[in-house]
């Protein structure tokens, strides 16, 4: 078993959540990625996960609707099921639907029954696992 498998996603997640709710408008929703530098926003209702919306999902409804409709219409009509983690999964788990699902940011929930959503990990701190462990390896060899 290597460090990969033995590290689980709630060591290694961001704790500092940015998400909104399925009433946030669709502009609002564009600021806030815009101003936050995230790419995926989890939907989060009454504590829980309830979807994902991509900041491609938002890029493209712009180029068919006006600025007055992005700030009338909510979030809700781009929301996708959400892909997710949960905090007791491993590294080397995390990696195989990141890689699976195209993901560059990640939900991760305390788990699956109660979808209350306890942070994000991306893809750049997942490769900076496998980096970590690929380092101790050869050190060790």
């Amino acid at each position: 078993m290597t460090d990969i498998d033995k590290l689980k996603v709630g060591e290694i997640m961001d704790r500092k959540l940015i998400a909104v709710s399925p009433t946030t408008t669709i502009r609002a929703a564009a600021k806030l990625i815009s101003t936050t530098h995230v790419d995926t926003l989890p939907i989060i209702e009454d504590g829980k996960l309830t979807g994902i919306v991509y900041d491609d999902d938002i890029l493209g409804y712009s180029v068919e609707h006006d600025e007055e409709e992005m700030a009338s219409i909510s979030i809700e009509q781009l929301v996708r099921p959400p892909i997710f983690l949960e905090s007791g999964m491993s590294a080397r788990q995390a990696i195989r639907l990141a890689a699976a699902k195209k993901a560059t940011r990640i939900p991760v929930v305390d788990n699956k029954n109660s979808m209350h959503c306890i942070g994000m990990i991306s893809s750049t701190e997942l490769l900076r696992e496998i980096v970590k462990a690929d380092r101790f390896r050869k050190r060790n060899l």
